[in-house]
């Protein structure tokens, strides 16, 4: 029977209501398995995702530091002399074992009269033998009117100095860690390929699990009192019944256990019905009273 209200709607038929509840459940099981698998599918792709933003920002990294070094070397290069001239003031400095902090005033009076080589300090890491330089580049001519034939230079940048080494050595060793980064690049590019590769078989392999588990919760198990006549009681037990006289008998015979409660109309061709009951402690009244309008509602 169809209301008036849905009579322009789609409906689909059943020989029964426990079938249409079964399917209305079903479906409703189904959704939310569906979802399930959609957000566990996505949580497969973030994975694989971050895994190659993981490696972009790994090689971004490295070409940065690259660019760094260079530009470190070449600055420490083309002020050769200011660097060591700045070098050799704080070693000579240390060497008259003055204190540190007496080293730190006497830069600092230095900068005030405008000398240049300390003017290019801008600090003094003595505890790991290091003095920060600002070098810019002498080459450069940014204030040229013409912006055609105007030199762009290596920008200022702040440079950390060995005191052990001089001007030429300290820029080979920016040059080197320069170079080490590109064979790390190089190393990381070779490696991507198969770490990616690597990431979307197992990213594959989840998502064919993930679907077949899916397809494997949407057959629904049959219970084994789904071919009787069954309910679950408001105080939540199991209520069989029988759909004929072999099933009746089958259910006293084979179902019933001791603690369980038997029901029965005093109705020809009424069904036997069992209260499921394990625990065995008594059955409350209102599920007595349900299994009874089983009992007489069947038949």
């Amino acid at each position: 029977m169809v209301f008036l209200q849905h009579c322009n709607q789609p409906c689909k038929e059943f020989d029964s209501f426990d079938m249409a509840v079964d399917e209305f459940f079903s479906n409703l099981e189904g959704q939310k398995i569906d979802m399930k698998t959609l957000q566990q599918e996505r949580e497969a792709m973030k994975k694989l995702a971050n895994v190659r933003k993981d490696h972009d920002l790994r090689l971004v990294a490295l070409e940065r530091t690259q660019e760094s070094d260079k530009q470190k070397a070449e600055l420490i290069t083309r002020n050769q002399q200011l660097v060591d001239n700045a070098v050799l003031a704080v070693r000579s400095a240390l060497a008259n074992q003055m204190a540190w902090s007496d080293i730190q005033n006497l830069v600092k009076e230095a900068q005030e009269r405008g000398d240049p080589v300390a003017s290019c300090i801008k600090g003094l890491k003595l505890e790991v033998n290091h003095v920060t330089l600002m070098l810019t580049d002498p080459y450069a001519e940014d204030d040229s009117s013409d912006e055609d034939t105007a030199i762009q230079g290596l920008k200022p940048t702040l440079i950390d100095i060995d005191l052990d080494l001089t001007a030429f050595a300290n820029a080979r060793k920016y040059y080197d860690q320069k170079r080490n980064a590109a064979k790390k690049q190089q190393k990381t590019l070779e490696s991507q390929g198969k770490a990616l590769k690597s990431a979307e078989r197992k990213t594959k392999q989840t998502l064919k699990d993930v679907q077949t588990m899916s397809n494997i919760n949407k057959a629904r198990k049959v219970y084994w009192f789904e071919k009787f006549f069954w309910f679950i009681s408001s105080e939540n037990y199991l209520v069989i019944g029988g759909r004929d006289q072999i099933q009746n008998e089958l259910i006293v015979k084979r179902y019933m256990k001791t603690g369980d409660i038997y029901v029965h109309a005093d109705i020809s061709g009424a069904s036997s019905v069992v209260i499921r009951n394990p625990s065995g402690e008594p059955v409350p009244p209102k599920t007595l009273n349900e299994a009874g309008i089983m009992a007489i509602s069947y038949r």
